[in-house]
């Protein structure tokens, strides 16, 4: 891990570390996430863009973009930032849950 301004840890992913995977297997199942657009949703919180999503699944770039407005429409979300805020939101009301 690289330290950022003597202090701030920083990571290369910056989403990766946020939930764990039993909050992503609730999250998924709070939202009715399909499993590809469960895969493209944890693709996007670390970062990746459309490209570098469609070469990891090894689908064409439009269907890469269609998964994305998928996403978008399915969590009322209209930029991939906003994704992100969803996902965390969704999170932490996980953890109010008992």
């Amino acid at each position: 891990m690289v330290y950022f301004n003597g202090g701030f840890p920083w990571c290369e992913c910056p989403g990766k570390s946020l939930l764990t995977d039993d909050q992503w297997l609730r999250t998924k199942e709070v939202l009715g996430l399909s499993n590809r657009e469960y895969e493209v949703c944890r693709l996007l919180f670390i970062g990746k863009n459309r490209g570098e999503i469609s070469e990891h699944l090894g689908v064409k770039l439009r269907t890469a973009r269609h998964y994305v407005e998928r996403l978008h429409d399915k969590l009322r979300v209209n930029s991939r930032v906003a994704l992100v805020l969803r996902i965390v939101q969704v999170r932490d009301h996980l953890n109010l849950q008992p």
